[in-house]
């Protein structure tokens, strides 16, 4: 029984393409004489890094571990990396993109190298896939203005870890990109609801302070509703997109207070028949620090 006989229940599910397994079986044949060796991994691992040509196809096939070798970091074993491969494209389809989105050898070997978490891929496909399957523009144009984004692609930016970084170079994790599509479909609804373009901080704040996008969406429509109340009249301090935002989503209990005492000076005035006294005026007069 030749070497190579050996070697295809191990080799077959590195899945190389014909030509390198041709090379890899006639260097195992002349490597290994006897036809009874046992060839694990580690053993194949071993005869692999002994030849520059062999090496190169094995780090052609697995470029993840080549990439975390130069880096000086521990590489996974052939059948670890081929598992990892296959959860990872099992997670893309069930975040619901399909076969042939971001799992090729190249795209997996980015994800590898950069040492990504299955928990931390699902987080990062969870974010990707409301940019790009949900595919709202007004969001995506959100995603772009807050975090300084191009028009390359987005996908991309979330799925490889090499790309999503913050301002000082930091590299965002999943959890951070998922704050930052939450932070981008709070923005659209500000756009939206209340023709307010909130900065990135604004948007962040608002989500991390418990707030939902379906709340931000209510919430904008109040503040939209209310202008004719927050355009201050003669005599009237204005009241600031700041204030108006933090008074109406509760973050700021000082805006709270100025608007409620705002709304009670011009139902006062609107009782005594004062400037106020439009159809339009007393409409404005809502709910907020009621």
């Amino acid at each position: 029984m030749a070497a190579s006989d050996l070697l295809k229940g191990v080799i077959s599910k590195f899945r190389l393409n014909p030509t390198q397994t041709a090379a890899v079986f006639a260097f195992f044949d002349t490597k290994v004489s006897d036809p009874t060796t046992i060839l694990t991994e580690e053993t194949i691992s071993y005869y692999v890094s002994q030849d520059p040509a062999i090496q190169t196809i094995f780090d052609t096939r697995f470029a993840g571990n080549k990439e975390l070798r130069d880096a000086g970091k521990p590489e996974l074993s052939y059948s670890s990396y081929i598992t990892r491969e296959q959860e990872f494209k099992s997670d893309l389809r069930d975040a619901g993109f399909p076969p042939g989105f971001y799992d090729t050898e190249a795209d997996v070997a980015k994800l590898i190298s950069g040492e990504t978490s299955r928990q931390e891929l699902q987080d990062r496909a969870k974010a990707a896939y409301v940019v790009v399957k949900q595919a709202d523009p007004v969001i995506v144009s959100e995603l772009k203005r807050l975090y300084s984004l191009g028009d390359g692609d987005l996908a991309a930016y979330f799925l490889d870890p090499t790309r999503a970084v913050d301002a000082f170079g930091k590299r965002l994790t999943g959890q951070d990109l998922l704050r930052r599509t939450a932070a981008a479909q709070i923005g659209a609804q500000a756009q939206t609801q209340a023709g307010i373009g909130l900065s990135a901080a604004q948007a962040e704040s608002i989500q991390t302070s418990g707030f939902s996008a379906s709340d931000a969406q209510q919430k904008f429509a109040d503040i939209g509703a209310q202008q004719e109340l927050f355009n201050p009249l003669q005599g009237e301090q204005a009241i600031t997109q700041e204030q108006q935002i933090g008074g109406t989503f509760g973050t700021n209990a000082e805006a709270r207070k100025a608007i409620a005492a705002r709304r009670r000076s011009r139902q006062a005035a609107f009782e005594t028949g004062g400037g106020f006294a439009t159809t339009q005026g007393a409409s404005a007069l809502g709910t907020v620090g009621q």
